[in-house]
């Protein structure tokens, strides 16, 4: 679900780039090309982080009976192996990540997103990891705000009036419990549909700035005021324009 939503909101973000006419309900069009013929590539990227848990799971399991009946020695190995896994994990959902908006952006297939997403990170990989990282900081750090704010406002409701959980021995502890988990559930969903549409103009600027300058000429400036600050450079041609020239030249062989 969480990655339906990373690719519906890439290209919602994408109609809204290129500013493309044949589009009627951006949002509806997205979701519908995310749950549909994107969906094949949804899965297929998610299976691999899949398989990674399946083999931290199994190794974890097994360490605990190993360190119990075999060798503590051996346990220690395995557990700097299940690390390393972990440590894969995170990598290839971030790499995951990067490559659904991809697909939300160009409608690619998952081997041709993530070939497209590792020349990303192979020109400006660093630039993409610090600017990844300082929204995650930021978004989590919200989502905490949020989370908190919705536990200590049910806690205050229910201490006000404890006949709304009657039969509970610590209705004011449960009431703060239940709007945790609530208010981190719907913030990680708002602040995801924010973090996905802050990757999409990224990479969309770093490819396309040309796009936005035709498109929506005030974003464009403050955009690139920030870019040019930073000591970058723009590229000359918009990756979407050789991508279209691709598909026209497809169409007509």
């Amino acid at each position: 679900m969480k990655n339906i939503v990373v690719c519906t909101t890439a290209g919602t973000t994408a109609e809204w780039w290129f500013n493309r006419e044949d589009v009627g309900h951006p949002t509806w069009d997205a979701l519908w090309r995310a749950c549909t013929t994107s969906l094949g590539t949804i899965a297929f990227g998610s299976f691999f982080v899949a398989v990674i848990q399946t083999i931290c799971y199994v190794m974890t399991k097994v360490n605990k009976y190993v360190e119990k009946y075999v060798s503590k020695s051996i346990a220690c190995l395995i557990k700097i192996a299940v690390c390393c896994l972990k440590c894969l994990q995170k990598l290839m959902e971030m790499f995951n990540f990067y490559a659904y908006v991809v697909v939300g952006i160009y409608g690619y297939g998952y081997c041709h997103a993530a070939g497209h997403v590792m020349s990303i990170f192979l020109s400006r990989g660093l630039l993409l990891v610090e600017e990844g990282s300082l929204v995650s900081m930021v978004l989590a750090l919200g989502v905490a705000c949020v989370a908190l704010s919705t536990a200590a406002l049910t806690a205050l409701i229910v201490s006000q009036n404890k006949d709304l959980l009657p039969g509970i021995s610590y209705p004011v502890e449960s009431a703060f419990t239940s709007g945790l988990a609530i208010g981190c559930g719907i913030a990680q969903i708002m602040f995801g549909v924010i973090e996905a549409a802050n990757a999409t103009v990224f990479i969309s600027y770093i490819e396309n700035p040309h796009a936005l300058h035709n498109d929506h000429p005030k974003s464009y400036i403050k955009l690139h005021d920030a870019w040019v600050k930073m000591g970058k450079t723009e590229v000359e041609h918009d990756v979407a324009e050789r991508f279209e020239e691709t598909e026209e030249e497809r169409a007509a062989a």
